[in-house]
């Protein structure tokens, strides 16, 4: 027996498809509440250890809208929102304080306002962007020191400019891995201040270093530094060891 579809059957199954896919994943909600700015911008100064920064909030549902939370940040945004609920078209202001922290370069946080309306079985999310970036008074020549496996274990340099008028205090190199030596000496960089720093792994035989895992190796080392204000960043790297690629 063949069974034919005709094209108006077709575009009914379509739209039952289409259907069922929102119900399953949920179909785009109209807006909610709009957020000024769209995107809250992270711009601090050098030396700033957190931002604060007012964003207005507004209802446009046309309906009262109850706020139920505000999540997300990656617990260093904390927030004060002056009102509870929302009548229809009106607006209150919403403060996030950002703990920067050791945060440097590109910075996203995504929060979510958390919002229900009368008669609504469910909340609604909203989401707030934070992104920017925080500067470093520090720059490197290069960020990855590479050793392949079986290389003689030798001293490998890189250099750290302290960026001029940064009004850093003090630069501490560490490396808390006992398999990799660093050596710090001071230099003049372009703005008149800067570091050598000396890496030397202990071997680069990495069954020595692991003898269950003959993966790639990460060693780290990090590059702390203090600012006017009692802030203190640090950045993080590693120093990787790899396993010669095989036929």
């Amino acid at each position: 027996m063949t069974i034919t579809i005709t094209t108006r059957w077709r575009s009914l199954a379509a739209l039952l498809l289409c259907a069922w896919a929102s119900s399953l994943w949920g179909a785009a909600a109209p807006a909610v509440l709009t957020f000024q700015p769209a995107v809250v911008p992270v711009k601090p100064a050098m030396i700033d250890a957190k931002g604060i920064y007012v964003v207005t909030v507004s209802n446009v549902s046309g309906k009262a809208q109850r706020i139920v939370s505000l999540k997300g940040g990656s617990g260093d945004i904390t927030h004060t929102l002056k009102a509870e609920e929302l009548a229809p078209g009106a607006k209150t202001e919403l403060t996030l304080e950002f703990t920067f922290g050791d945060l440097v370069g590109p910075v996203e946080r995504k929060l979510g306002l958390m919002t229900q309306a009368e008669g609504a079985s469910e909340p609604v999310r909203n989401e707030i962007v934070l992104k920017g970036e925080i500067p470093t008074p520090l720059q490197f020549s290069t960020k990855a020191l590479i050793w392949i496996e079986g290389e003689p274990p030798t001293a490998k340099e890189l250099t750290i400019a302290v960026a001029a008028g940064s009004k850093v205090e003090q630069v501490l190199v560490e490396a808390p891995d006992a398999n990799l030596l660093v050596q710090v000496t001071t230099a003049k960089g372009p703005g008149g201040r800067g570091l050598v720093v000396t890496a030397k792994p202990s071997t680069t035989d990495l069954t020595v270093i692991d003898p269950q895992q003959r993966a790639s190796q990460h060693l780290r080392y990090s590059v702390s530094y203090s600012l006017p204000g009692g802030v203190q960043r640090k950045e993080t790297f590693t120093v990787l060891l790899a396993k010669r690629p095989g036929p």
